[in-house]
């Protein structure tokens, strides 16, 4: 059995959780979890850790020149280099609001890239 230790982040608490798994993941055993969502966080990390990912695109305005984005939900970690290559691909014209799509399913999940900031207008 291989070993791991993190610390949850499901909830407040920040629990100790020491994991114990089978290479092929048929058996994970964790401890040092207070609530089901430790135990849950856990096993995912384990087999497939993800991540909320934020960057930023170009812009076709030299006042504003980057947008910020995020993933709209997590995507799997060992993804987030080949969706950074794509975003940074990517230049945008402006206006933008929060929210807006920039790139639609990056990662073949449903994962959208977003904008997380409102950039009103282009340059005058």
């Amino acid at each position: 059995m291989l070993e791991k230790e993190i610390i949850c982040i499901g909830c407040p608490l920040g629990c100790r959780l020491k994991i114990k798994y089978k290479e092929d993941y048929s058996e994970i055993n964790v401890e040092g979890y207070t609530c089901l969502r430790g135990k849950e966080y856990g096993e995912e990390e384990i087999k497939s850790p993800h991540r909320i990912l934020t960057a930023v695109v170009a812009t076709d305005s030299e006042e504003n020149p980057y947008l910020p984005v995020k993933s709209s939900k997590p995507v799997r970690k060992d993804m987030i280099f080949d969706i950074l290559r794509k975003i940074y691909k990517v230049k945008v014209s402006l206006p933008k609001k929060v929210g807006d799509i920039i790139i639609e399913n990056i990662d073949g999940d449903g994962s959208d890239i977003i904008a997380t900031r409102e950039i009103k207008s282009q340059d005058k």
